[in-house]
């Protein structure tokens, strides 16, 4: 019975966003003219599509760099060959199941695999996402002043900011939680939340520990946005690097939020906000969002074979 009630409230939760991404494709859509989107995708320049795809692939091997990184300070041992395998894989769970975090169970189960136990693989692969979280928020805030001054009305640029400082209130609480009065931290529920900050906390004071993961989160996130500069290439637009650079972490940051299904639609609106305050067309960012998010998906497409793979070796075993 309860495992009925649980897939239950599974099959809700995916309606709901379900839902929320239809009815923000139907908000965007009015204000698209397909006509330009077609002309767009025809004239599309595969040898730029084909370098934003390696820009995607330099992006997963700098995060694998950063997820090796990160378990040394769990003292473990990690081939950066065996985690790229396993963040490729986990990227492709990420983008075919539509909670954004299926790719992270993935990653633990096969981490187990490899003799890990699954202690040290949820800690690193967490404080993984709060890691890229931190930079995300970093380049985010960085590029507010930039948006203000674009923004004359400031609609946008305050939504943004208003985005960006739920953010780093929600690190901000974590960080500081196992801190907090006895009181607080009552609910036995709390007490993982507890030890996922303390570790967070112990790993971010360690500048050794820090700097060398920031660092790598910060070029893989540059490298996903050049990517987006090179779709948005492949397509003949005129969006200036320095737009994407301002709008996209903000972009980034907001599909985090599991409203939808992968960030679907919010994404798509988010660039399109943004983007319309440096005179991009609706269409264009849109057009750009979209294949943004299919490159995704088809480059990950390997990820999924190798699970396969993994998974005759376990049988025939």
């Amino acid at each position: 019975m309860p495992l009925v009630k649980s897939s239950l409230k599974s099959v809700a939760i995916f309606i709901a966003k379900l839902a929320v991404t239809v009815a923000l494709f139907y908000l965007i859509a009015h204000n698209i003219d397909p006509a330009q989107i077609e002309a767009q995708i025809i004239s599309l320049d595969p040898v730029h599509i084909l370098l934003a795809a390696l820009l995607l692939y330099l992006q997963i091997l700098l995060v694998s760099g950063r997820w090796v990184w990160m378990l040394r300070f769990y003292k473990t041992a990690f081939s950066l060959r065996t985690a790229i395998r396993l963040s490729i894989e986990g990227s492709f769970f990420n983008q075919a199941l539509p909670s954004g975090i299926g790719g992270d169970a993935i990653r633990i189960l096969r981490c187990r695999q490899y003799g890990i136990g699954t202690g040290i693989a949820v800690s690193s692969i967490l404080m993984d996402r709060i890691v890229g979280l931190a930079a995300l928020l970093m380049m985010a805030l960085a590029a507010m002043p930039a948006i203000w001054a674009a923004d004359p009305m400031g609609l946008t640029a305050n939504g943004a900011f208003m985005a960006i400082l739920i953010g780093f209130a929600g690190l901000a609480f974590l960080l500081a939680f196992p801190f907090m009065p006895e009181k607080l931290r009552r609910p036995r529920a709390m007490d993982a939340l507890g030890a996922l900050g303390e570790r967070a906390a112990l790993f971010l004071i360690k500048p050794k520990a820090a700097l060398p993961t920031l660092c790598l989160s910060l070029l893989s996130h540059a490298c996903t946005i050049l990517a987006m500069y090179q779709i948005g290439q492949a397509l003949g637009t005129d969006i200036p690097p320095h737009a994407l650079f301002m709008v996209a972490p903000v972009a980034l940051l907001i599909i985090v939020l599991p409203v939808s299904v992968g960030g679907w639609g919010l994404r798509e609106g988010t660039m399109i906000q943004g983007l319309a305050i440096f005179n991009v067309a609706n269409e264009s960012a849109l057009t750009l969002s979209i294949l943004f998010g299919l490159l995704n998906i088809v480059i990950n497409i390997p990820g999924g074979l190798l699970w396969l793979a993994a998974r005759k070796e376990e049988t025939a075993s």
